[in-house]
């Protein structure tokens, strides 16, 4: 569901990088009043809508209005309220807000480690988003006509018309993680995509600093596919993965801590490519190549595997199942990657739910990209 949430998104890219290719040849002020007008039409819409939108299951649950939740519940998954599947998201939630209300964490705790390595978990939230923002996707999403006419030489029409061709490949490219995210391992998304960011900003350096025509629109063709990696490794991944790392009680300021990381360092790029590129040109695209590549082992070395784990399990993973000593977190890491370990741990979670008698709360996985809406 978050990639398709995501290409939603990147729709609206494509909207607005073609309603600037379609208002370049006016010069009077109506080439920059109407594209910011034209937004007011969705901000409408919205505003129209929202009166309409069932109250989230969450927060109705947690304001103690239990029998509304069941039913917006019910009415999301499209279904009744007697549903199997209703029932255990319905007891998921519940058990997480006993969990929130018991853990009560602070700002404070998520520099702490708390015996759960919980400022290197928040740390790892914050990096996830760091390692995206430098990548150097928003360079393109931003500042595409700008990147395309002073770094690759285009004409300002075709700059224009080469952004808004890549939004629609960009679009088409979002449509892989649709499979991915739920079938490949997070850490294996994230060091292939890094590494093929890492080579197509690398070839972009090569090709835009030797200058000729042919090979800058080889540079053009090459940051399209930078995109496809930049989806198929970090666009649902990255948000997905903060809120599986972060144990509960830190889950909500540790992700706001992650957030904050997002769009500081989106601001910090869009500000600082245009000096750079005008400065120093193609070595530009060796920065961005740079942190792709540096990015890789941080993933290898300190990224545990979450994809399919639930909750308790990954915090096993830092803590150690009941009687043992508490791994070190480079050990934990490398857990994540044993198979067999992660089946013992899982074992341990059923042991558990089975003498609780509640399995169906304990076992259900925090994330589903599968679930059906």
């Amino acid at each position: 569901m978050m990639a398709m949430q995501l290409s939603n998104l990147i729709i609206g890219l494509i909207l607005s990088n073609w309603l600037d290719y379609g208002m370049a040849d006016y010069s009077s002020s109506v080439s920059w009043r109407f594209p910011c007008a034209f937004q007011i039409i969705f901000c409408i819409i919205v505003c129209c809508l929202m009166p309409f939108l069932p109250e989230s299951p969450r927060y109705l649950f947690r304001s103690g209005q239990v029998e509304r939740g069941m039913t917006s519940m019910a009415a999301l998954r499209g279904t009744t309220r007697d549903n199997p599947d209703v029932q255990l998201e319905i007891k998921e939630i519940q058990y997480i807000l006993e969990v929130e209300a018991e853990e009560v964490g602070t700002w404070s705790d998520c520099f702490k480690d708390g015996g759960i390595y919980g400022w290197q978990r928040v740390a790892i939230a914050f990096s996830a988003n760091f390692f995206q923002q430098l990548s150097g996707v928003n360079v393109m999403s931003s500042l595409g006509p700008y990147i395309f006419q002073t770094s690759i030489g285009m004409s300002s029409r075709n700059a224009l018309l080469v952004s808004g061709g890549l939004q629609v490949y960009y679009f088409l490219s979002s449509l892989i993680p649709w499979y991915t995210t739920n079938n490949v391992g997070r850490r294996k998304l994230f060091m292939i995509g890094s590494a093929g960011m890492g080579v197509c900003m690398l070839l972009s350096a090569i090709f835009v600093g030797v200058g000729s025509q042919g090979l800058g629109y080889a540079a053009a063709v090459v940051l399209y596919i930078f995109h496809t990696f930049f989806t198929l490794g970090w666009q649902s991944n990255m948000w997905i993965y903060p809120s599986e790392i972060l144990p509960l009680k830190l889950r909500l300021r540790g992700g706001a801590l992650a957030v904050v990381s997002q769009w500081l360092f989106t601001f910090v790029v869009v500000q600082i490519t245009p000096p750079m590129i005008t400065n120093i040109n193609y070595r530009s695209y060796i920065v961005f190549a740079v942190v792709n590549f540096a990015t890789i082992p941080c993933v290898y070395f300190f990224y545990p595997e979450t994809l399919k784990l639930p909750l308790e399990a990954i915090d096993l993973l830092f803590t150690g199942r009941p009687g043992e000593q508490r791994p070190s977190f480079m050990q934990a890491v490398r857990n994540s990657r044993n198979q067999e370990f992660k089946d013992t741990i899982m074992a341990t979670l059923i042991e558990r739910a089975d003498q609780e008698g509640d399995a169906g709360i304990k076992m259900a996985p925090i994330h589903d990209e599968t679930a059906k809406v």
